[in-house]
């Protein structure tokens, strides 16, 4: 008995493609203002999180000393200058926070986050949260390059 040859052409690949589209569009269909950050990671060895926002370091400055206030964190060190900027401050809990920035173009910015020594990836992510929402919304159809 001989068995079906089941050879897809890549034309019919496509077509298959194209035909399963419209059943993936509302799941993308409700976006907020200001959509999560996809490309934030956050390293165990380091205990670091990192993203790259489309904004000026100001920006990035700015909102990052609004998310601490919101936050309710005690801002006790900042320093900054034309390409970097530190801050540290301390959760009410009294654990420390890092959170350094960076300018990597006149439009982007590296933010790196610490919590504590050992890192804590959920209080990071909602640092990281809070920073964004005090960000400018990015502008639609512009999406940056990503290093």
């Amino acid at each position: 008995m001989s068995q079906p040859n089941h050879r897809w052409s890549r034309a019919s690949i496509v077509a298959a493609a194209l035909a399963a589209t419209p059943l993936f569009a509302p799941l993308s269909a409700c976006q907020t203002s200001r959509p999560a950050q996809p490309s934030a990671n956050y390293s165990q060895v380091v205990g670091e999180l990192e993203a790259i926002e489309q904004a000026t370091l100001d920006q990035t400055w700015d909102a990052s000393l609004t998310a601490m206030e919101r936050l309710g964190f005690v801002v006790s060190q900042r320093d900054r200058n034309d390409v970097e900027a530190r801050i540290l401050a301390h959760t009410q809990g009294g654990r420390e926070v890092r959170v350094r920035l960076s300018k990597d173009t006149t439009i982007l910015s590296r933010i790196r986050i610490r919590v504590g020594t050992f890192g804590d990836e959920a209080l990071s992510r909602l640092i990281l949260e809070r920073i964004e929402t005090h960000l400018p919304v990015k502008t639609a159809g512009v999406t940056p390059a990503r290093p």
